[in-house]
């Protein structure tokens, strides 16, 4: 990622990889945040922990985008034989045991569930 970084001469903020439930990053360090294509490889324990660092690290009323997939969408179970076909695990998680744990730590603004993939739009509540 770094050799991509430095080819493409990228400069604006940086480029972390890092475990999500453990983000290198002080208290309140971000304005925003995107978590795409991500959360459908995590256990649901796992995700728990993640949101819980995401919004340790955000600032208070912070705009936050993630994705999940969409199970009752027509193409769901397709999604996931092709991430088993290619050795992926994948989650396909209940929405409101999810809408669950975003609750305690964001406001849900919005949720486009027009696609494969459900996108909330959340604010920080810390």
């Amino acid at each position: 990622m770094k050799n991509f970084v430095s080819r493409e001469h990228i400069t604006i903020g940086g480029l972390f990889v890092s475990d999500l439930s453990v983000l290198p990053f002080g208290d309140g360090f971000f304005d925003i945040s995107a978590v795409i294509g991500v959360m459908e490889y995590c256990s649901f324990e796992y995700i728990k922990q993640a949101l819980s660092e995401l919004n340790r690290v955000l600032k208070f009323k912070s705009s936050v985008v993630l994705d999940i997939p969409n199970r009752h969408h027509p193409y769901a179970e397709d999604m996931a034989k092709l991430e088993k076909h290619l050795k992926r695990p994948i989650f396909l998680h209940s929405h409101s045991r999810f809408e669950k744990l975003l609750e305690p730590l964001f406001s849900i603004e919005r949720v486009d569930d027009s696609k494969v993939m459900l996108k909330y739009f959340l604010r920080a509540k810390r």
